[in-house]
């Protein structure tokens, strides 16, 4: 059966997923479709450039297995949203510019230099850089993973209980407690491999064994 089109054109798509209607819907299987539409072969894309991160994995501040997984296809979004400093970032991707790319890209967002989002990263990122001290930055840091910690020492708090007391109100606001779990371990997504990375795998796992 053929999964690639052609199919009607999603909203801001320049072209129909390939693989989107494939009936096994898994993690995988998107990363695969996703290599397929974006054609990058073994080389990473942003913007309209080619690079071979190969050699940086290890030295990624964000962690190596970001760009092992995203291997193959275009990081663009990615990479806008996690990198505030722009120019310091783009000057050392730039050392790893293999060629420009052929094709054109599968999303529609541009990420004109004038245009808001760059704006607003420049806007911020002058602000943390000239009126926000290091020591409150990693205050601010330190805070976010205390408070992420004591959320989810709650929920599981808030588990045993709830089975011990077979008490449905208890299991409510476990789950309440395991939503708000989710939305902090989102904080954590671009970071080196710590026990935080997979706050948000569990708390998908926990969800789904809730539902059941």
């Amino acid at each position: 059966m053929d999964f690639h089109g052609p199919k009607k054109i999603l909203d801001g798509f320049a072209f129909y997923p390939k693989l989107r209607d494939h009936p096994l819907k898994t993690a995988a299987q998107w990363t695969r479709g996703k290599k397929l539409t974006d054609e990058c072969g073994e080389l990473w894309r942003v913007h309209d450039k080619l690079y071979d991160l190969t050699n940086f994995i290890d030295s990624h501040p964000g962690g190596k297995m970001w760009l092992e997984c995203t291997k193959g296809t275009d990081i663009t979004e990615a990479f806008e949203s996690s990198h505030l400093d722009g120019p310091k970032v783009e000057s050392i991707l730039a050392k790893f510019f293999r060629k420009e790319a052929t094709t054109k890209r599968q999303s529609p967002f541009t990420f004109e230099k004038d245009g808001f989002y760059r704006t607003l990263k420049r806007r911020a990122h002058f602000h943390l850089k000239h009126n926000v001290s290091e020591d409150e930055k990693k205050f601010g840091r330190q805070r976010v993973r205390t408070i992420q910690n004591n959320i989810l020492l709650l929920f599981l708090v808030l588990l045993v209980l709830s089975a011990q007391f077979v008490s449905f109100p208890i299991a409510i606001i476990a789950g309440a407690v395991l939503a708000l779990n989710m939305n902090l371990a989102h904080n954590f997504f671009h970071r080196k491999f710590l026990f935080t990375l997979f706050i948000f795998n569990q708390s998908t796992f926990l969800n789904a064994f809730f539902q059941n």
